[in-house]
């Protein structure tokens, strides 16, 4: 009788040590920024790149920059909100996207986005990469900067 119950408590201890290193594994040990999805479409004259954005900390994060990780000439990227006005679709910068603590953002079409633009010629050749590479900066309101490096596969063209 002694030997199970003290089997029984061996058990729930061990259970609970799991459970709290999964715990662990799982809240504490995430990166503070995580973008999937990412992927990008070309208008032919410009490419928006779309992806889903978490914040992990317990402060508000803001994606305040995004720029080509390679050196084309010609070329830019910059944050975008697209609206409809007065039954109108637009689209115009904005300096930066917030994230309230524990949430996450869809850059998607029809809303915020990375719009690449670039002379016709470096859009082609971009398209023809496959892929667009950017690096986005984040400040945290703890003002720590995060770097994230993202690879958009290319989906096709859209002339929408």
């Amino acid at each position: 009788m002694r030997v199970m119950s003290r089997l029984m408590v061996f058990g729930v201890l061990s259970l609970a040590v799991i459970l709290s290193i999964l715990v662990y594994y799982y809240y504490w040990n995430r990166p503070p920024v995580e973008v999937k999805g990412a992927y990008a479409v070309s208008t032919g004259f410009s490419i928006g790149v779309f992806m889903d954005i978490r914040n992990n900390l317990d402060s508000t994060l803001c994606l305040v920059e995004v720029s080509l990780l390679e050196n084309v000439e010609g070329a830019r990227a910059e944050l975008h909100k697209s609206e409809q006005t007065n039954g109108r679709h637009v689209m115009r910068p904005v300096d930066r996207v917030c994230l309230d603590p524990k949430s996450s953002l869809g850059l998607k079409p029809g809303g915020y986005h990375v719009m690449v633009m670039a002379p016709p010629h470096i859009v082609q050749r971009i398209i023809e990469d496959g892929v667009v590479r950017l690096e986005l900066k984040f400040v945290s309101g703890e003002k720590r900067v995060f770097l994230i490096d993202v690879d958009a596969p290319l989906r096709g063209e859209s002339r929408g």
